[in-house]
């Protein structure tokens, strides 16, 4: 499925927002937001959407909502996952060479 996605919106650090350009549904905005709580961050997605035509009767949008809160939950997992591989090597010592 081709999906092409335009940034709209930054606020760096705070948030950014993409918008569907072309792709599977009618319209899709989804902001991504950040807030510092000190002693770690909460990232919130919030996205509105209009669903393909098949999918805009009420048990299309239901599939679409599990779909995409399996999306997000996959998501919610991999960022996670990222972000301990991150803090287990954030405190080794690092070389980097420049060469040329």
């Amino acid at each position: 499925m081709r999906w092409q996605a335009r940034h709209t919106q930054l606020d760096p650090g705070l948030s950014f927002t993409d918008e569907m350009v072309s792709g599977p549904f009618r319209s899709w905005h989804h902001q991504h937001t950040f807030a510092d709580l000190g002693q770690g961050a909460v990232m919130t997605d919030a996205v509105t959407y209009e669903p393909p035509a098949p999918l805009a009767n009420r048990w299309g949008r239901a599939l679409m909502a599990r779909e995409l809160a399996r999306i997000f939950a996959y998501r919610g997992r991999q960022l996670s996952a990222d972000l301990d591989f991150h803090r287990a090597l954030s405190n080794r010592p690092l070389t980097v060479a420049v060469t040329g």
